[in-house]
């Protein structure tokens, strides 16, 4: 990572005064790309196209998905070309889409169901031979079609919140988060644990703030949540998608907040994403 494409976190800590810790800052710093919606008519979109909500298109042959039997909400896609040299997306396929898909059902939403397979990302290898689908005849209203939206997309790093408790986060990402704070006690010379946990936790939260407060979605980083503890299923899976509540799209995710979808690393690695897990809170 290039310091110098990170301005502004840069400028961030130095406003937040944690220059004296900015080494281990970056060690958690995590590139994503920032996505703001544009409402627009799904039919002036061309097939194949980069989009959130909207109908998908679907290579002819492919199913619509389902949960427990009935028709999933699509989320959106990605045309993996538009992903293609940025600083996040490096291990990502250069060609082909993604298609995001979940489901929620009276009020509980992906990551509720004790079924699993609630938040699934299809992988098609070609942008040839797609057809704009129209949703499932018994899809129901949780689920049906969202106004559509265009992405800009705008490269920029992320820190995760802060945790304080171990059982809230994989270990690997606890003990980093122990790192910046012993830093951060050495660097005040301030012997009182929890008046600088206290302090530390403000000054990331607003730091974090800084760098999210602009986009209304972002593609990997990490997830976004104000009421609840990492919902990363463990250290081997990555974060892919963070969605936020927005209005332009009609979502409202457990009252205001994010949906976080994460991919397994095996399955980013091979390219199927047979292994995705989402959760809303």
């Amino acid at each position: 990572m290039k310091r110098e494409d990170c301005t502004t976190l840069v400028s961030g800590i130095s406003k937040l005064k944690l220059d004296k810790i900015q080494d281990k800052i970056f060690e958690l710093a995590r590139p994503m790309i920032g996505l703001n919606t544009k409402t627009v008519k799904d039919a002036t979109i061309p097939i194949g196209a980069t989009k959130l909500g909207g109908l998908p298109d679907l290579p002819k042959d492919a199913k619509w998905p389902l949960f427990t039997g009935k028709p999933m909400a699509f989320l959106g896609q990605f045309a993996l070309a538009d992903l293609h040299g940025k600083t996040a997306a490096a291990e990502l396929s250069t060609d082909g889409i993604l298609y995001v898909f979940a489901y929620q059902s009276d009020g509980d939403g992906p990551g509720c169901f004790a079924e699993g397979g609630d938040t699934v990302i299809i992988k098609s290898a070609s942008t040839q031979g797609l057809e704009r689908r129209k949703a499932p005849a018994d899809i129901d209203e949780s689920n049906d079609t969202s106004p559509s939206c265009l992405l800009e997309m705008h490269e920029s790093y992320d820190i995760p919140d802060w945790y304080g408790d171990p059982d809230e986060i994989p270990e690997e990402f606890y003990n980093q988060m122990e790192d910046l704070r012993d830093a951060y006690n050495a660097a005040i010379g301030d012997s009182d644990r929890d008046e600088t946990d206290g302090q530390l936790s403000d000054k990331l939260w607003e730091l974090r703030s800084g760098l999210n407060k602009k986009f209304d979605h972002h593609l990997f980083g990490y997830s976004f949540h104000s009421r609840t503890t990492e919902p990363s299923p463990g250290a081997d899976w990555v974060h892919i998608l963070c969605l936020g509540s927005d209005s332009k799209l009609g979502w409202n995710w457990c009252d205001g907040e994010n949906l976080a979808i994460f991919v397994k690393e095996d399955s980013l690695k091979d390219d199927s994403f047979k292994e995705v897990f989402g959760y809303a809170s």
